[in-house]
């Protein structure tokens, strides 16, 4: 096709067949496949990441009706990644330790969310709680796992954070995972299932998570994840949360 052919062919295209009567001009600077644009200025951390929230029956996305109880969401969309009677399937292949901070408020004696720290030699040995004459300071051990979704492994990573009556179920993953390490394999060699469990307690009933081993990663998931895993080291990036935003350095 001409220069002057594909100038008018252009003009009375449609949007869908504008890149194939384009790619046929002689002379474009740029082939319209592939990744160029405004990608070529943003890497990793520029992004926020998405954490997987396991829905109770008070979250916002069952309260908005777009997901029920037990369900697992994206916390950026409230896409339900797995339903509460299947497991979500996930690769992992970076963890870090946190400390979540809250702080009583004398006039109804709740607990509010100061900051989320990093675990380091100087903290981890101090009180789980703490009285002050402002009140009482709570920590809680929070694990939060870097990792991406089975079956949206060409996709943006998530973070799954496990604490408080979740810590059982982190304690689990963590042991899997130092096997693995024995074995000289890597973290995202095999994949982690995780399924909604009915719990019930002094505060009522919730849904816990129970983990499970799952099939053996294939070659390209392995490298997927290990890019991402080399992103997510040197960059300084922001994980989505509920109620506040940290940042997580893979530098520290």
């Amino acid at each position: 096709m001409s220069k002057k052919n594909a100038a008018t062919a252009s003009a009375t295209a449609t949007v869908a067949e504008l890149p194939q009567i384009l790619a046929e001009s002689a002379g474009l600077p740029v082939a319209l496949e592939g990744t160029w644009g405004a990608s070529e200025d943003i890497d990793s951390g520029d992004l926020l990441v998405g954490k997987i929230f396991h829905q109770q029956a008070l979250s916002k996305f069952v309260s908005e009706g777009m997901a029920n109880a037990g369900d697992w969401c994206d916390s950026l969309t409230g896409e339900v990644l797995a339903k509460r009677d299947e497991p979500l399937s996930i690769i992992i292949f970076k963890v870090s330790k946190k400390l979540i901070i809250s702080k009583s408020v004398l006039s109804n004696g709740k607990f509010e969310f100061v900051e989320s720290v990093d675990v380091t030699p100087d903290n981890c040995n101090l009180p789980w709680e703490e009285e002050t004459q402002t009140g009482t300071i709570k920590r809680q051990l929070c694990y939060n796992y870097f990792c991406l979704v089975s079956n949206k492994i060409n996709e943006l990573p998530y973070v799954l954070s496990l604490s408080s009556t979740k810590i059982k179920a982190a304690k689990k993953i963590n042991t899997m995972i130092a096997k693995m390490t024995r074995m000289k394999l890597s973290s995202s060699s095999y994949k982690f299932l995780l399924t909604s469990v009915k719990e019930s307690g002094e505060k009522g009933t919730w849904f816990g998570v129970n983990v499970a081993q799952g099939e053996k990663c294939s070659n390209e998931e392995m490298l997927i994840a290990y890019d991402w895993y080399t992103q997510i080291k040197s960059k300084n990036v922001v994980v989505s949360e509920d109620e506040h935003e940290s940042s997580y350095s893979g530098t520290q």
